[in-house]
């Protein structure tokens, strides 16, 4: 009896976040699409692919439209045979932007529901998750991409939760070569090598309470040895794409430099500190988590000219050096 009301109650919680979700992006029912700059961005660059799928109902893995021709395997090109693809497009079921609302309210309520085993507590926990001012700002950028793969991290979590602290084995297995499979195939590696640095967190908390309390090394091991092998499936699953990119890489500018000029030197492979971190925040903008606008707001914003004044004259007054102030504008 209690399994079937939570199974209600789960259902339920279903229905709530696809309302919540088509109610927030309502205008996509009317046939409206959210204006963003990134998705246009990419829908011109892309457009021979686009085209020539439209055209002979196939894929071209090459385009002459970017870089003077490139492999189309950044811009969205599709392999015969992907399965975990056609799994996400079922997920996806609602128009854009209300399909990735969706699975972030529905993905940390399976976390919360396997974290806490409480329908209350997994809704509450997903709809201020789904609802974080994050995700619609960058959402409103056209980071598809970034949200498609965040919003698979709670349920892969789950699944090693399920492994780990349930001992739900099968389940377990399941659930996260499932979401590795998933939030790989997003196509978002940043975000992915994110998510891998928090698992080996997770992974040594274990070891070391398996260390210090439960001594339970046959339970530890075999689940590590389970979710291991769910992840290198998942990974699998995407092998067509992450084997073309692999070969594509080595070939851009995060392979080996072809040319010399006075930021790089001839020979050496991988993209310069400066290169990688041109788009990244600031140590001082990471305020702006806590402080909104403490570094200015966006270049259009009323006001902003006068925030960024303001905090510069706070930085020369109470800086110590003209040096300071140099380091501290530089982030």
């Amino acid at each position: 009896m209690k399994k079937n009301k939570n199974l209600i109650f789960a259902a339920a919680s279903l229905v709530v976040f696809v309302l919540i979700a088509v109610l927030y992006a309502h205008p996509v029912l009317t046939g409206k699409q959210l204006f963003q700059h990134d998705i246009v961005q990419y829908k011109g660059g892309a457009k021979e692919l686009l085209d020539y799928r439209a055209e002979h109902g196939k894929e071209t893995y090459w385009s002459d439209s970017m870089f003077g021709g490139m492999p189309t395997y950044q811009m969205g090109a599709q392999f015969r045979g992907d399965l975990i693809r056609n799994i996400d497009g079922w997920l996806n079921f609602l128009p854009k932007p209300a399909n990735y609302i969706f699975l972030l309210f529905a993905g940390f309520y399976l976390l919360g529901w396997v974290a806490v085993r409480n329908w209350k507590f997994a809704l509450l926990g997903a709809s201020f998750f789904g609802l974080s001012t994050y995700f619609y700002i960058a959402l409103a950028a056209g980071h598809n991409g970034k949200i498609h793969t965040v919003a698979y991290f709670a349920p892969l979590l789950a699944g090693i939760l399920l492994v780990y602290i349930r001992r739900k084995y099968v389940a377990g297995f399941i659930v996260t070569a499932l979401f590795m499979g998933l939030q790989i195939s997003a196509n978002h590696p940043q975000m992915t090598y994110y998510l891998f640095l928090a698992l080996a967190f997770l992974f040594l908390s274990e070891l070391v309470r398996t260390i210090r309390v439960t001594r339970d090394w046959k339970h530890f091991g075999l689940s590590s040895g389970i979710l291991a092998v769910a992840m290198v499936l998942g990974v699998g699953m995407n092998s067509q794409r992450l084997m073309a990119n692999s070969e594509y890489v080595g070939e851009t500018v995060r392979g080996k430099q072809i040319l010399t000029n006075e930021r790089h030197d001839g020979g050496k492979a991988g993209m310069d500190k400066e290169s990688m971190l041109m788009w990244s925040y600031g140590k001082l903008e990471t305020l702006n988590l806590f402080i909104p606008r403490l570094m200015g707001g966006a270049s259009n914003e009323k006001g902003s000219d006068e925030m960024m004044a303001q905090v510069q004259q706070l930085v020369q007054e109470n800086a110590s050096s003209q040096e300071e102030v140099n380091r501290i504008a530089q982030g």
